[in-house]
């Protein structure tokens, strides 16, 4: 096997450059069920795909345009995301679901992208037209399961430049309402790029994926794929859900090399799988196993590798790392031939954003884990939020990230985008993005200690929501992941 990372300039190329390379090899293998193989396609047939879906595009006048991805097959969501990227079109990732507990998220996106066209199942769009049921203005719908391969025929290489959007990736809108980042051909190819510098895929390799698609750790983590020619065994976050020890036999059944997820992942595996299913994996092959998108908790790093060690898995596989959607994805990553940095901290002084260590098994000790250094050509500043200042290893503050990662902005957002995404130090060095996420270098190494806005603070002290949460999980039940939030009330005397 050999590593494979070409100099491209659009998203379609790492497509394009696998099928002219290696047509036959396989790129995807679809689990039905998170088990049973439905489908394989090879690169040639996933390139043929996203050209007639491009070509369909294309003929709708969608060049430049935010087009809306409404799938919930996996493999039907990855054809019309590469179709996007083959005709030009501002690829537009939407929640898989249409039914109406999604309809107020779904108007939200449609009325602020201004998408005039959906892509959706043939089934799908009936439901999906009720449940928006758009008063303003006409949606355009595209059966994508009904365009035709030979549709293929009538593509034509789309005209742009790596400065045009290839991606509006909307937030999760877990702090604020849900807003596009615009992700330009650059930003995407810039961070894969990194990632590969790191993360070391090579080309035939198999890596596993169930994480949603219109999420940012699972679309870049899928086109980092079919950039290295690799063979990505696809199926979805449902099928995880319902059965967490699908993903680890996965891995185990078809070798993979790389897969992960956020921290929740990894700790129900660790607490939701009987002995008796996990007697026969095999998980030595697993090198690259990244955990981010959430906090990641030195509590589930040594409860998994404690307990799949037996099969094999190594602590060193454990990669954690740190992105957000408004860096395309990754900004810090650590190190594939260490274990993860653990240390110490007084939790009480963290509140007061002094960094002092200590002894893990002190009262009032915090373990975190470190989330590595930045990438390649990109730098991490932490600063004071309010006076601007740079500050130096072992101070809490904002983290601020530049490089060529970083990206174009906030759709229809010009004002905030002059805040967040071209901020300046004290000192004026500029075009900083602001993460709105607290933390601290330590021997070069990130530390991520919470958000700026889910900062609790009673009677004058500081509290992150998420030590509050998880001491909450830690003393009542682990079941409970998932489920618990702190936040602040105030109430009237």
């Amino acid at each position: 096997m050999d590593t494979f990372a070409p100099t491209l300039t659009f998203a379609w190329e790492m497509l394009e450059c696998q099928a002219i390379n290696v047509p036959e090899h396989p790129a995807v293998t679809y689990l039905a069920d998170g088990e049973t193989e439905e489908t394989t396609v090879t690169y040639a047939d996933l390139w043929q795909k996203a050209r007639a879906v491009g070509a369909t595009l294309q003929q709708c006048g969608q060049h430049g345009k935010p087009v809306l991805i409404c799938q919930q097959n996996p493999l039907e969501y990855l054809y019309c995301l590469l179709g996007c990227f083959a005709s030009g079109a501002i690829a537009t990732p939407s929640v898989s679901s249409h039914t109406r507990r999604h309809a107020h998220r779904l108007h939200g996106m449609i009325d602020d992208s201004l998408s005039t066209l959906a892509l959706l199942p043939d089934a799908s769009v009936e439901a999906f037209r009720q449940v928006v049921q758009l008063q303003s203005r006409e949606l355009q719908f595209v059966a994508s399961d009904l365009v035709e391969s030979d549709a293929a025929e009538a593509w034509q290489p789309p005209t742009a430049t790596d400065v045009d959007l290839a991606l509006l990736q909307y937030t999760s809108g877990s702090t604020r309402m849900p807003r596009g980042v615009m992700v330009t051909h650059a930003n995407l190819l810039a961070n894969i790029n990194t990632i590969h510098q790191r993360a070391r895929l090579e080309r035939g390799a198999n890596t596993v994926l169930w994480l949603p698609l219109f999420h940012d750790m699972g679309l870049v983590s899928m086109l980092y794929a079919l950039f290295s020619g690799a063979h990505c065994i696809l199926f979805s976050p449902a099928h995880f859900s319902q059965k967490p020890l699908r993903w680890l036999r996965a891995i185990s059944k078809y070798q993979a090399t790389h897969s992960g997820g956020p921290n929740f992942a990894y700790s129900q595996c660790a607490h939701g799988i009987s002995e008796s299913d996990t007697a026969d994996l095999d998980l030595a092959c697993w090198r690259y196993a990244f955990m981010g998108a959430e906090p990641v908790r030195a509590e589930t790093i040594q409860a998994f590798t404690g307990r799949f060690s037996k099969n094999g898995f190594r602590k060193e596989a454990i990669y954690p790392c740190y992105g957000l959607a408004e860096f395309t994805l990754k900004v810090c990553g650590g190190d594939l031939t260490t274990a993860p940095i653990v240390r110490s901290f007084d939790r009480e002084q963290l509140s007061k954003h002094n960094v002092v260590e200590c002894d893990g098994q002190a009262p009032g000790s915090l373990s975190l884990v470190g989330c590595g250094e930045p990438l390649p050509a990109h730098e991490v500043e932490i600063v004071d939020p309010r006076t601007r200042e740079v500050l130096g290893e072992g101070k809490v503050g904002e983290i601020w990230a530049r490089g060529p990662s970083k990206s174009a902005g906030y759709w229809r957002r010009g004002e905030t985008n002059r805040e967040v995404f071209d901020a300046s130090t004290a000192g004026g060095e500029s075009g900083y993005l602001r993460t709105g996420d607290l933390g601290f270098r330590l021997d070069g190494e990130l530390f991520v200690t919470g958000r700026i806005n889910d900062l609790i603070i009673v009677r004058g002290a500081n509290h992150f929501a998420e030590d509050i949460e998880w001491t909450v999980r830690d003393t009542t039940d682990a079941s409970l992941t998932g489920l618990i939030a702190a936040f602040s009330m105030s109430s009237a005397k």
